[in-house]
């Protein structure tokens, strides 16, 4: 796993950002003979932006800098920052902190053998509303597309051909799960790693909001009927 593009999406994420980056930069420079460092703000309305452009200037060699002019949501963010990426390998990292960049190194015994690795949590900083919802979003595709998902709601580490060459259909979070069914239908080698989720160290998490779970849900069902019924 010599290059890798650490990709993060920052929507209201002026508290944790610059930490969040350092993380990314030192695993980086630990781990990986190139990388890059990619950073996706969705319109914030705090001072994230200006938390960017002074992280760029720090670091002109290794950050780039790109923005939405409106809030297009996580979803969106994760896949414009996936086709963003240039590298051989492209890892999601939010902006809020809970997820390790340092686990890149755990990454690298496994690359040479997989497509696709899934950051399965051994624990997650959830209440029981986020449990009861993260139950069903990881159990529900796996009885729909008679396939284990490992972890529907983490992370992946994703080769940038298998991004190229699976198209997605789902226009909400539910892309990220599309893409490891449809790679393990289509022969791509996923496996996983466990990683200890943190606890967010700035901004609001909105990831169990209605105004994200119902086009998830819609997407579930819509890509059920394509790949099991229709099989395309």
């Amino acid at each position: 796993m010599d290059s890798v593009s650490f990709l993060i999406a920052a929507y209201n994420e002026e508290e944790s950002l610059s930490q969040t980056v350092e993380r990314c930069r030192a695993s980086g420079e630990a781990y990986c003979r190139d990388y890059e460092i990619v950073i996706l703000n969705d319109c914030s309305t705090d001072r994230t932006a200006e938390v960017m452009e002074q992280i760029r200037l720090q670091y002109p060699d290794h950050v780039r800098l790109l923005h939405h002019e409106v809030n297009k949501g996580i979803g969106r963010t994760f896949e414009d920052l996936f086709h963003a990426g240039q590298k051989e390998w492209l890892l999601i990292v939010p902006g809020d902190g809970q997820y390790p960049p340092e686990a890149i190194k755990d990454c690298i015994p496994i690359a040479d053998d997989l497509d696709l690795i899934v950051f399965r949590r051994t624990y997650k900083h959830y209440t029981l509303y986020r449990h009861i919802i993260s139950f069903f979003y990881t159990n529900l595709p796996s009885i729909l597309f008679m396939s284990n998902i490992i972890d529907s709601g983490t992370v992946k580490c994703v080769r940038k051909d298998l991004i190229e060459a699976i198209p997605i259909t789902s226009q909400s979070v539910f892309a990220d799960v599309e893409r490891v069914i449809r790679a393990k239908r289509m022969g791509y080698r996923v496996g996983s790693i466990d990683i200890e989720q943190g606890a967010r160290t700035g901004g609001k998490a909105c990831g169990a909001s209605l105004r994200v779970l119902w086009p998830t849900v819609i997407d579930v069902f819509r890509t059920w009927w394509k790949i099991v019924i229709l099989r395309s």
